[in-house]
């Protein structure tokens, strides 16, 4: 977040610009499956990205900042 009040700007998790509030959403996607051995809802995570964009909408339905790893879910997952 970038700015204060009527003015804030987000940077998007897809793209990287950095746009007007009204311009982009938070997509939350279930974690807890992926890998995890977390029962439903537990793991959560934002992903922000332009609305107004086709890739940016697209994209931010497969984005995970989490690697898939069974072992050891927490190990080098960021």
């Amino acid at each position: 977040m970038v700015g204060l009040g009527a003015n804030w700007t987000w940077i998007c998790h897809i793209c990287g610009d950095v746009r007007p509030d009204k311009f982009i959403s938070v997509r939350v996607r279930d974690m807890s499956e992926k890998g995890h051995e977390f029962r439903p809802g537990v793991i959560s995570m934002n992903v922000r990205y332009c609305n107004d964009r086709d890739r940016c909408i697209e994209e931010s339905k497969t984005l995970s900042f989490l690697k898939e790893n069974n072992d050891r879910p927490f190990k080098d997952s960021f």
